[in-house]
């Protein structure tokens, strides 16, 4: 069984997946023709258990198993001692010499490796805690694995898992050339992993995708995210690497396209402060921002809105709708969800306490109810609006939230890019829906027939990742725009086209 440990990003391996793998990449075979074998993060050690357990499974007597020529490190003691207990049930003393209790990013023994294997810590950057980012931020920048900026505010997706391999390809270098890793499926296909996919690490001779088995579908690991199997090797630039994918655990390997192997050459244009964005973000309180339920009140400015915890009146000026799945299958959109949204939509400014109090005494009164709950919420850019006494703010809402039209999609969870229009009041949910911000229904109109094109929809299917958390996030969509500081003439001249045919199928009046 998997192992996971989420606050650090600890995948552990199930051995039969570790004996897949080592039979797959035939290091098991190269493990016992003479090879040494390395796994820099081995956690508890299935990955060198399973290349143990199929030599004795080949009946190969304990004496000639070479387990000398296995390494490993691994930042817990205790994660070791489990290793050599299992070790002992198999009849092996720990060569403890091979092995270290270390924090891998800042060890660097030279050792003699030829293999390497292993299972990375999969956490994101921006997941880590702000002390572990600090430590890990040179590292990250020496490698030029991150946007410098992006680093600095912590706020970089790129997967730690990345940085692991980098590092253990440069300071043990394989010297046969060889790298077996399970991985977080992004690293094949985000754009926050576009510098470690370019190869170009400090190696003499850079490693590349010899092939790839997706897992996702396989329940190795019991985590929502998509991951596989990975194998590096000296192969030339012009290598084309084979994908491999099961629907299902008693079928056959497929062999598919290497995911994120569309390319957009004639990307659309629009102003950059247009760029696709996430919808409105709670930050952990949707319970008193979001309603399921919603009725008019005696007082004709007011709705009494509720959810399972809470019921509350509120102005109705402060109540907008808030996009759901059912809402991408109607012909017509039907408000199901409410979103408290205590904002000036003229200038995107959270409206103050004092002006609250003195416009919306019900609203205000919520507010302070709530107060203590909301306070908990975590996050460096909630905390800097905690300071100025704003504990009831949101993220996500800027002057792009409240444009007159927003063309919008399911982010994440779906197996089909479509997007709808919809006007500038109705908010996704953040994560789970993304958008780009229109000015005019015309606007709207266009930018949604461009992301119905064949070219686009085969561009989101060639990361293989649809129905995952990532499937249409923002920072995969913007790929498929050029962005411009101020508007061309090209698209003026489109606006007016489309200004005397506005039919769509997919808009809302």
């Amino acid at each position: 069984m998997a192992i996971i440990h989420p606050n650090i990003g600890e995948v552990f391996t199930p051995i039969e997946w570790g004996q897949f793998a080592a039979q797959t990449s035939h290091i098991y075979q190269d493990w016992l023709n003479g090879s040494t074998i390395l796994d820099p993060f081995m956690g508890e050690g299935a990955l060198l258990l399973s290349l143990i357990d199929l030599a004795i499974r080949d009946n190969i007597p304990l004496k000639k198993i070479p387990i000398k020529r296995l390494y490993g490190f691994d930042w817990q003691a205790t994660h070791l001692e489990t290793f050599e207990q299992e070790l002992k049930k198999r009849g092996f003393e720990l060569p403890w010499e091979n092995f270290f209790v270390v924090d891998t990013f800042f060890f660097e023994q030279s050792l003699p490796i030829d293999i390497i294997f292993t299972n990375p810590p999969w956490i994101t950057f921006n997941h880590l805690s702000q002390a572990r980012q600090e430590k890990l931020k040179p590292l990250f920048l020496h490698y030029h694995l991150v946007n410098t900026s992006s680093i600095i505010m912590g706020g970089s997706h790129v997967d730690l898992a990345a940085l692991s391999l980098t590092l253990a390809l440069d300071r043990w270098t394989p010297r046969q050339h060889k790298l077996v890793a399970f991985i977080p499926h992004s690293m094949l296909t985000s754009a926050a992993h576009v510098p470690w996919r370019s190869f170009q690490w400090p190696l003499n001779t850079p490693l590349r995708p010899l092939w790839y088995y997706n897992l996702s579908n396989l329940k190795v690991f019991p985590i929502s995210c998509d991951y596989g199997l990975l194998y590096l090797s000296n192969v030339d630039s012009d290598y084309k690497p084979t994908y491999w994918k099961k629907t299902h655990l008693s079928t056959e390997w497929i062999e598919q396209d290497w995911p994120n192997h569309v390319f957009i050459h004639h990307p659309m244009s629009i102003p950059l402060d247009q760029r696709p964005r996430q919808g409105i973000n709670t930050s952990g309180a949707n319970n008193y921002f979001i309603f399921d339920q919603y009725e008019d009140h005696a007082d004709a400015d007011h709705a009494i809105v509720s959810n399972k915890i809470v019921t509350a009146i509120l102005p109705k000026d402060l109540i907008v709708p808030l996009v759901v799945a059912d809402n991408f299958k109607e012909k017509e959109f039907q408000t199901k969800r409410w979103l408290f949204l205590p904002y000036d939509p003229q200038t995107a400014q959270l409206l103050t306490l004092e002006f609250i109090q003195r416009h919306y005494p019900r609203a205000y009164t919520y507010i302070k109810s709530i107060e203590q709950p909301l306070r908990q919420r975590k996050g460096t850019m909630l905390q800097s609006y905690m300071k100025r006494g704003d504990f009831y703010a949101l993220l996500g809402v800027g002057s792009y939230a409240f444009t007159p039209y927003k063309v919008i999609w399911q982010a994440m969870g779906s197996y089909h890019f479509k997007t709808i229009i919809v006007k500038g009041v109705v908010q996704g949910n953040q994560a789970l829906h993304a958008y780009i911000p229109a000015k005019t229904k015309s606007e709207a109109i266009q930018i949604q027939r461009y992301l119905k094109s064949v070219d686009v929809q085969a561009y989101f299917h060639s990361f293989d990742v649809a129905g995952s958390k990532s499937f249409a996030q923002p920072h995969r969509v913007k790929q498929l725009f050029r962005f411009e500081t101020s508007p061309s003439r090209e698209r003026s001249s489109n606006d007016q086209k489309l200004d005397l045919a506005l039919d769509s199928e997919d808009h809302y009046p």
